[in-house]
């Protein structure tokens, strides 16, 4: 029988170099633009600014800061909408629900 296998195929890796230090690095298939990825040599954050072709650039501390204060705006917006503080009647029911076992 001379048929052929249908094997599947493996996600592609694409590769591109450090802008840091030269480092080969592997951009995973599943990267996005605007992820952030670490240099594994210089340990390096770059953030993936073009796929096809790949262009990383360095991120500075105080843009990664600055990607911080964001994620903390967006947790105090959530106290908004979410009450943290039972009321005395939720408290009530737990322990009623603890006390039937």
């Amino acid at each position: 029988m001379g048929g052929r296998f249908n094997m599947a195929r493996k996600p592609q890796q694409s590769k591109s170099k450090c802008p840091e230090c030269g480092e080969i690095l592997e951009i995973d298939f599943y990267s996005e633009e605007g992820d952030i990825i670490t240099c594994y040599s210089c340990d390096t954050d770059l953030e993936i600014k073009s796929l096809k072709p790949i262009v990383l650039k360095i991120v500075k501390n105080n843009e990664k800061v600055d990607d911080l204060l964001e994620d903390e705006e967006l947790d105090d917006n959530l106290d908004d909408f979410v009450d943290y503080e039972d009321s005395e009647e939720d408290e009530e029911d737990d322990e009623d629900e603890y006390n039937k076992y």
